[in-house]
């Protein structure tokens, strides 16, 4: 009986982590919402080129108003492959719409109930025009 126990709580631990699909469409939807801080919760602070992305999230968010949005092209357990589309408008009224799209590959890492980013490839979608 505690064997079945055990086997219950660990299939309820594990199903409240979510997708890494689920992570990255609330990513897309944090950006559009203007959350620039909230979409950085979502990587580990140690990730290679976490300091320029933070500064080049806050910049653009600065800016531009954002709107994206992705496709899943591929899942695996710990990585995700998304065609991802942002739209960059600048809050000025003047200037030119940045239209991006790209194949974006997050790998993902456990930590807690949650998952973190610790790879993201390019991130040229998020650098500065």
């Amino acid at each position: 009986m505690a064997a079945i126990a055990h086997s219950l709580l660990l299939l309820l631990s594990l199903a409240a982590v979510p997708l890494p699909r689920e992570v990255v469409a609330e990513m897309a939807d944090e950006l559009a919402s203007a959350s620039p801080s909230a979409f950085m919760r979502n990587f580990s602070s140690s990730m290679e080129g976490y300091a320029d992305l933070k500064e080049n999230i806050e910049s653009l968010d600065a800016a531009y108003d954002f709107s994206s949005s992705i496709q899943v092209l591929e899942e695996k357990e710990s990585s995700v492959l998304v065609d991802w589309y942002l739209e960059l408008k600048p809050k000025s009224g003047t200037g030119e719409l940045i239209r991006r799209r790209e194949r974006v590959r997050l790998e993902f890492r456990t930590k807690g109930k949650r998952l973190e980013v610790i790879r993201l490839q390019p991130m040229s979608l998020f650098s500065l025009p």
